[in-house]
């Protein structure tokens, strides 16, 4: 029953409205945002809040070439990871990686910059929902 639940509230995020993004096609950098976030614990329950809440930056720069997924400069706390795993395919922008015990995946719909990552350690597992715009329309 709770698993319904879960895949109802995660169905209804996901469909909840418009979402701002831009085409990420042939882009090596963008701009990500999340907007809806989940938290579940190892004994089952679940909490979907705005991102700070779970401590999730408000923005992040994704840099293919550089394979590093990095907060803004405006950020009140530094963060990076490397981007271990790379590969676009079937219009899918999809990034993996492992930092201090905790594996995330993204999976980024390269056509409408909309995305989840996800990540989990031993006791805990959050997903992400948000959208992204190439850096090089900001300039």
């Amino acid at each position: 029953m709770r698993i319904k639940i879960i895949l109802a509230a995660f169905g209804f995020l996901i469909g909840s409205g418009p979402v701002l993004a831009d085409d990420l096609t042939g882009s090596r950098s963008f701009l990500c945002a999340a907007s809806t976030a989940a938290k579940c614990t190892h004994d089952g329950e679940c909490l979907v809040d705005e991102p700070w809440i779970f401590n999730i930056p408000d923005f992040v720069i994704v840099d293919l070439k550089a394979k590093v997924i990095g907060t803004t400069e405006a950020s009140s706390e530094t963060r990076e990871a490397a981007i271990q795993n790379m590969e676009r395919t079937d219009g899918l922008i999809v990034l993996q990686g492992m930092q201090n015990r905790r594996a995330w995946s993204w999976v980024i719909d390269e056509l409408t910059g909309e995305g989840v990552m996800s990540f989990a350690d031993e006791e805990r597992a959050v997903a992400i929902f948000g959208a992204c715009t190439p850096l090089e329309k900001l300039k």
